[in-house]
């Protein structure tokens, strides 16, 4: 046994009396004397996570609560009287602990707040073919540990259907970081990594393709919107009905064969399709509503029309933003493309067919709405006509000036035959093919300048 020490004494303990004041702890001093030190400056026992509406009941000295939200804690008050407050940390930073310290009488906030850095983690997201390929089971580089915790190392297998361990361990590591960014998350099955185009970067989304966290092109963290509430949204109708106006493009010219098979965001037509022309027998044009899957024109010329793709991202944009489909909002989107190919302007306008059998569409799609018990609105118009108007040579002047009073024409019939008393939207597709129609003027974009007045009036 060693007894090297068994001779060392320590000096006499002070009497009580001596100690005053705050509470003190004894201790050796680095030279050997005995000493006091405030027991303030040592940290007791954590009393667990807080949020604002925290009331403590009897907090013992030095205890602490993990703070867990940004905001005012109102029963929290400091020396000078004032409640708590836990800030929101600048871009580009994150809050790496925020925590309140009880001294016997008042609280002390120590946050701390760290520059989150430029990491690269697109090496370790990959995509591969083959179904259950393993890549490898590799640790973070030191780079991305600092966006986390010095020296944190996560093990993730990145695998095709399996990127989801990745994202949550990246999702893991940043609440042990920052508990005030990913509050309460609930991590489940659906969530994975994703390409971000809108900053050039990954993004994290979950099962309803909400995103959770993105990161831009330096692959930055990035902070969130938070999502669209549902009463936030106006939704004029349980229908509503967006027609596609115009020439070629309107229709589908060339855009053969049709690839979408499945409907998507709840989306409707007629049963002669989105063309009702295509079916010669107007009596038959309107014997029920059906899903949104788009057929080729009875002679092969005409396909799949940008309505589809139009229902698709506008439910897929609901989704992103609200969490809730077209379904879970009570409505669904109605399409017709009631336009001719190669028609100018004039051909198009108020008192002939083309412009009767839009207003027809709106009518049907309307007494159809009625007999199912359905609110009924027209939304929007988007407008893709403009190349026969360059061919002929239709001014600046004289286009601009019919379709202005072309939309107001077709507003007032559709407010007339849906019922409803507001304007639908127009939407202006403008055209881009005057270097081979506008020779005579030199190529000049004369429909689409016009397009381009209107829309900004």
């Amino acid at each position: 046994m060693d007894d090297t020490n068994e001779d060392i004494k320590m000096p006499d303990f002070p009497v009580s009396g001596t100690i005053t004041g705050l509470s003190k702890i004894m201790g050796l001093n680095d030279d050997g004397n005995t000493v006091l030190f405030e027991a303030i400056r040592l940290r007791g026992n954590s009393r667990g996570p807080a949020y604002t509406n925290i009331n403590p009941e009897n907090p013992l000295l030095n205890d602490y609560y993990d703070l867990q939200e940004p905001g005012v804690y109102l029963h929290l008050p400091k020396a000078d009287g004032t409640p708590i407050q836990v800030t929101v940390p600048v871009a580009g930073y994150g809050t790496i602990s925020a925590k309140a310290y009880y001294d016997g009488q008042y609280w002390e906030l120590a946050q701390k707040d760290v520059l989150l850095p430029v990491v690269d983690v697109e090496p370790l997201i990959e995509e591969v073919a083959a179904v259950n390929q393993v890549i490898q089971t590799q640790d973070l580089p030191a780079g991305i540990s600092a966006i986390f915790r010095s020296g944190s190392k996560v093990n993730a297998q990145i695998k095709t259907g399996g990127e989801f361990e990745f994202a949550k361990a990246i999702i893991h590591e940043l609440q042990l970081l920052n508990p005030l960014l990913l509050d309460n998350l609930n991590i489940d099955n659906g969530f994975r990594i994703v390409a971000n185009p809108a900053v050039r970067g990954l993004a994290i989304v979950d099962s309803k393709n909400r995103a959770i966290l993105h990161f831009d092109e330096n692959m930055r963290l990035q902070t969130l919107p938070p999502l669209v509430k549902p009463s936030d949204l106006y939704i004029p109708a349980e229908r509503v009905m967006i027609e596609g106006d115009g020439q070629s493009n309107s229709v589908a010219a060339r855009a053969t064969p049709p690839l979408s098979i499945v409907p998507e965001g709840n989306a409707e037509m007629f049963n002669s399709g989105v063309r009702t022309q295509d079916v010669t027998d107007p009596a038959l044009r309107y014997t029920s509503i059906v899903p949104l899957i788009e057929a080729a024109s009875p002679d092969g010329s005409l396909g799949e029309t940008s309505l589809t793709s139009l229902t698709r991202n506008l439910a897929a944009s609901l989704l992103k933003s609200t969490g809730l489909t077209t379904a879970d909002l009570g409505f669904s989107m109605f399409v017709s493309a009631p336009g001719e190919t190669g028609r100018s302007l004039a051909n198009l306008d108020v008192g002939s067919s083309y412009f009767t059998r839009g207003i027809t569409d709106v009518q049907k799609a309307k007494e159809f709405s009625v007999a199912q018990n359905k609110t009924f609105a027209m939304i929007a118009v988007c407008w893709k006509q403009g190349e026969q108007d360059m061919t002929l040579g239709t001014t600046i002047t004289d286009y601009k000036t019919r379709l202005t009073a072309y939309i107001a024409s077709k507003r007032a019939a559709i407010k007339a035959a849906s019922g409803q008393t507001f304007d639908p939207i127009y939407v202006i597709w403008q055209v881009a093919s005057h270097n081979g129609r506008n020779v005579d003027t030199g190529n000049y974009p004369t429909i689409a300048l016009a397009h381009e007045e209107v829309a900004n009036t």
